[in-house]
């Protein structure tokens, strides 16, 4: 096992079948929610996890995760997609989440 270290926070992963490898888009999408939703000092946190905003308990571990999201895609343009929640209110899980372009987020944002 490999400890991984974020400013005054310790994350334990195990490295198991090289997923992280397999699937860099996802793993990195992935973390991000994790500490979107978890880490206080992460410059987002106050938008999901101050508010309450949390990750599904199967989620947690990254091969379920990848399971049920697999690898994101990219758009007509070639640009990556992105997590995407339905709703700002929703948590994330399986039934919940998408792979979006940045305008299909921002429109559940309701910035455009």
């Amino acid at each position: 096992m490999r400890t991984v270290s974020f400013k005054n926070r310790k994350h334990q992963k195990r490295l198991s079948n090289n997923l992280e490898l397999q699937y860099p888009l996802a793993y990195q999408s992935w973390c991000s929610m994790k500490r979107r939703c978890y880490d206080p000092n992460y410059h987002s946190y106050k938008h999901y996890g101050k508010l309450g905003i949390t990750v599904c308990q199967d989620w947690l571990v990254f091969s379920n995760f990848v399971k049920d999201m697999g690898e994101p895609g990219k758009d007509i343009q070639g640009k990556r997609l992105t997590l995407s929640r339905n709703t700002n209110t929703d948590n994330y899980n399986k039934d919940t989440c998408t792979w979006a372009t940045y305008k299909e987020q921002n429109r559940n944002r309701g910035i455009l």
